[in-house]
């Protein structure tokens, strides 16, 4: 008798942990399943002015600097819906004018000292993303005043206080400016404000 309240005691036991087990399971599925209806990144969160960005991206960039070492891959967005375009209609690269938010990735080669060796202002080696923290203006290829944060090894604070598209490739050379593709190289100075907290103030050139 003894032996038989023993074992219902350990059957009772093993069911209440298997309720338990379901139980928990079911809240971690729903708890997982609501959180995909959230942004995985607001590329946008850290802007300070990019409230008024609800159009499509309108150019795309892979800009290096001129030693080869800093690679910038770039993505552009403006205020407008575009439409595909047509030639004459022109090329939104040339055609918009508005306010511009980048968002992209930066790729170190090999660390960099931005103000010469001895001063501290190290950018380290390895991948970065960039986001927007203070939207510029674009207009007619040039843009302007585009604030950015590069998260990755270490925060990297950088400046493009003037830009453009760069000149029109070869096998494009034979096309309008209104014609030019949507993707290709940025002329720009890129200012480093400061790395890891500490301030630059120097910049490199990417083309």
């Amino acid at each position: 008798m003894k032996n038989l309240g023993y074992k219902l005691a350990i059957k009772s036991g093993m069911q209440i942990l298997a309720v338990t087990t379901l139980v928990a399971a079911l809240y971690s599925c729903d708890k997982n399943k609501g959180s995909n209806n959230q942004p995985v990144n607001n590329v946008y969160q850290n802007c300070t002015n990019c409230a008024g960005i609800q159009g499509g991206q309108f150019f795309r960039s892979a800009s290096t600097s001129t030693n080869g070492n800093i690679v910038m891959s770039m993505n552009f967005f403006g205020n407008t819906v575009f439409q595909p375009f047509y030639n004459y209609l022109g090329s939104p690269v040339v055609t918009y004018a508005g306010a511009v938010a980048v968002q992209g990735a930066m790729h170190v080669n090999v660390m960099a000292n931005i103000n010469g060796a001895g001063t501290g202002c190290l950018i380290p080696a390895g991948d970065y993303t960039l986001q927007t923290i203070q939207a510029g203006q674009w207009s007619s290829a040039v843009f302007s005043q585009v604030r950015l944060l590069a998260t990755g090894p270490t925060q990297i604070y950088l400046t493009m206080s003037m830009g453009q598209v760069s000149a029109k490739k070869y096998n494009d050379m034979g096309k309008l400016w209104t014609e030019i593709p949507q993707e290709g190289n940025v002329f720009s100075d890129v200012v480093v404000e400061s790395a890891a907290g500490v301030r630059c103030g120097q910049s490199f050139l990417i083309q």
